[in-house]
């Protein structure tokens, strides 16, 4: 089993957890799409020792990393990858270990990828023997990689063999390859953009400047649509905050407008169509934004295959006004100052050393996992408490004011 260590942001969107184990035949043969890095092959540090009396290894031993005070005793694997985009990543461990005492319930997998990096903590205690997913992660040709390290708490850390799986299915393209109108700078001061640099375009009210990014898909069937750009902060006021996006998918045209303000540096989705083979889907950006002063970023477009059918996600809102709890003027009370409020109004109180609190419950159509969000104007309290009850018991959380949309 892996839980994915996240940072702790109301709508309720379905969400999946838990490990994909892909069973030895239906894993693809080693190719140029496909690169296994065994134990053999990657950077060791610190104090381990290898073994091979256990079966379901991959190769001919496998590496055993004890437990580390220091934090010092890590393995990293780094794949010659034969190009820059999405990759599957799986582990393998050997067998025999279900029972074991000695073995980590928590072995922290680090995915170094394009956009920084995810911890995925795994429990070791199973089977072992087959192919499990991490995850899909967008990498780059250099600088990719996969660590896991030891510590003190854990006991002792199996390390055999990774691999990295290229997803055809999935494509991008970057703003070099987009089809451009008007006049667009180029820009590289900012973080995390994908490929050489980006693009900067001021606004154009007659919308004849514009951006169009078309992929060449492989497969009919519904994609998650996503945009990159370069970071965007709340000070920042020369960024859109109304950029216009037209997606061309086969069954018709969707007009978008998508802020790019405090966002960035990673994939965001804006929609889920469905397109055909080929080259007929495309997505434009549009200089008609509202603020003369501002912006518009233009860097990468990815389209990312979800299947041949697709389920809108069970979506279920709560608004204040539909909350219950200590409302009233003495506790919490309804307010319009602050701007970017959901619905009529937000609910404020003032922090006196006394328990106020408010119940928002939600009405849930079909049992299963579901991300919690937060949605509220701007504030300054920092730590705010959250307490969450689900099938499983009660999970504290704390939510930081000053950074909205934060995920609960």
């Amino acid at each position: 089993m892996k839980k994915k260590t996240v940072s702790l942001g109301l709508s309720l969107a379905m969400l999946l957890t838990g490990v994909t184990i892909v069973p030895a035949a239906d894993v693809p043969a080693e190719d140029e799409n496909v690169i296994i890095v065994d134990n053999q092959d990657a950077e060791k540090n610190g104090n381990w020792s290898s073994g091979s009396s256990r079966d379901g290894k991959y190769g001919s031993d496998y590496t055993v990393l004890k437990k580390d005070s220091t934090g010092d005793t890590w393995i990293k694997w780094t794949p010659d990858l034969p190009r820059s985009g999405d990759y599957r990543v799986y582990y393998i461990q050997p067998e025999g270990v279900t029972d074991s005492q000695s073995i980590a319930s928590e072995a922290p997998f680090t995915i170094h990828h394009a956009f920084g990096e995810d911890v995925i903590e795994v429990d070791q205690r199973n089977e072992g023997g087959a192919w499990e997913l991490l995850g899909v992660y967008t990498f780059t040709e250099d600088d990719s990689y996969i660590q896991l390290a030891s510590t003190v708490e854990q006991n002792n850390t199996l390390a055999d063999a990774v691999m990295f799986e290229y997803v055809p299915e999935n494509v991008i393209i970057d703003n070099t390859d987009a089809v451009k109108e008007g006049n667009w700078l180029n820009g590289s001061s900012r973080q995390l953009f994908w490929g050489e640099d980006y693009n900067v375009g001021t606004r154009n009210e007659e919308g004849t400047a514009w951006m169009e990014w078309t992929p060449e898909l492989i497969k009919d069937g519904y994609y998650n649509v996503q945009i990159l750009h370069p970071d965007g902060t709340p000070a920042d006021a020369r960024i859109a905050s109304d950029a216009h996006y037209q997606v061309t998918h086969a069954e018709g045209v969707e007009d978008l407008r998508v802020s790019q303000v405090d966002k960035g540096s990673s994939w965001e989705t804006i929609g889920t169509w469905h397109f055909n083979a080929g080259t007929e889907g495309k997505v434009k950006l549009i200089t008609d934004f509202s603020a003369p002063a501002n912006n518009v970023f233009a860097d990468a477009v990815r389209f990312e295959y979800i299947g041949e059918e697709y389920e809108v996600p069970v979506e279920v809102i709560v608004d204040n006004t539909e909350a219950a709890g200590d409302i009233g003027d003495d506790a919490w009370h309804a307010s319009t100052w602050r701007p970017d409020y959901y619905g009529t109004d937000y609910l404020t109180t003032v922090a006196d050393g006394t328990e106020k609190s408010v119940v928002y419950t939600p009405d849930i159509p079909q049992s299963g996992n579901y991300a919690v969000y937060y949605w509220g104007p701007e504030g300054e309290a920092a730590g705010v408490p959250y307490e969450i009850r689900h099938k499983e018991g009660l999970t504290a959380a704390k939510f930081d004011e000053a950074a909205k949309a934060d995920d609960l």
